[in-house]
């Protein structure tokens, strides 16, 4: 009597115990699968910095330049790798008249080399152009290449002497972080000095002020302050020289990029490449035989 009173009790012990472990597996499964999608780079830490534009919305930039009358910078557009046109950008546009000055000089180059020189690595509208200081240097899109603040008034404001005549020209470009300055002529990077060394200056120094520098309080990483430069030999491109940032790596010219995406972009430039992890799928496979082997010994002894 007393073993048949105990009895019932004992079977539903065991049977608690057998689902609590059931459950058991169940989260140690799903926290699996997350470790897996996360090394996969499906967590936000992989998400990069910037991402691509879709299809869609590189229409609606093609269809705002058209309606303002860019013909020209749309047919190189069209013609340059997908993977350049990403988000939290700013898009430097010459107008018609500047495109076809170019194709006529031999030595300012086209606008398709350049697409990347053309394009800065941060979203700034006008009001945000008006308030970084006349004499600062804005990185580009290509690793040590960047623009000049060569002046900066209430009625006029130029980049590298070019001046921007038509500001905020892609307004449908706006919720994805790009924004489009329509300007008097084509960059040209060539004006860089060949023996100019990479700095970093912890200096500000005012274009107009005397030659005690001012120390910069808020540096920013891709608005860099620009020292007084070296006396460049001959720039072509008004009196503006690009100084490389510390963090740069060596300037892709046309004589030493890879011409086989059919523009002359390097593949270097074109963002760096997801990375897999081999390792996983052997992980996550030794892990659920541990599990299920466990599980099995468990309830033997449980049934």
């Amino acid at each position: 009597m007393a073993i048949s009173a105990v009895l019932p009790d004992l079977l539903l012990g065991r049977r608690l115990t057998l689902v609590a472990m059931l459950l058991l597996l169940i989260i140690m499964c799903k926290q699996l699968c997350l470790s897996k999608a996360l090394e996969d780079g499906g967590g936000p830490s992989a998400a990069p910095p910037s991402s691509e534009l879709s299809r869609t919305e590189r229409r609606l930039l093609f269809a705002d330049l058209v309606d303002r009358e860019f013909f020209r910078a749309v047919r190189v557009f069209l013609i340059t790798p997908e993977s350049v046109f990403t988000t939290d950008t700013t898009l430097l546009v010459p107008s018609d008249a500047a495109m076809a000055l170019s194709a006529q000089s031999s030595s300012t180059p086209k606008l398709f080399h350049h697409v990347r020189f053309h394009t800065l690595a941060r979203n700034l509208s006008l009001e945000d152009l008006r308030a970084i200081p006349q004499g600062t240097w804005i990185s580009s899109k290509v690793p040590g290449l960047g623009v000049q603040v060569t002046e900066n008034t209430a009625s006029f404001l130029s980049l590298n002497n070019a001046a921007i005549l038509r500001p905020n020209i892609c307004p449908n470009l706006a919720f994805s972080g790009v924004t489009c300055h329509g300007i008097d002529r084509v960059l040209d990077e060539s004006s860089i000095p060949s023996d100019a060394q990479p700095v970093n200056p912890p200096f500000v120094q005012s274009p107009s002020s005397s030659s005690t520098p001012v120390q910069n309080q808020n540096p920013t990483p891709t608005v860099s302050p620009l020292p007084k430069a070296p006396s460049p030999p001959s720039p072509t491109v008004g009196n503006v020289t690009n100084i490389p940032s510390s963090n740069s790596s060596p300037v892709d010219t046309p004589s030493n990029v890879n011409s086989s995406s059919g523009i002359g972009l390097p593949p270097s430039l074109l963002g760096p490449l997801s990375q897999s992890f081999p390792n996983s799928a052997i992980h996550i496979s030794y892990s659920i035989k541990t599990i299920l082997s466990t599980a099995t010994f468990v309830g033997f002894f449980l049934v």
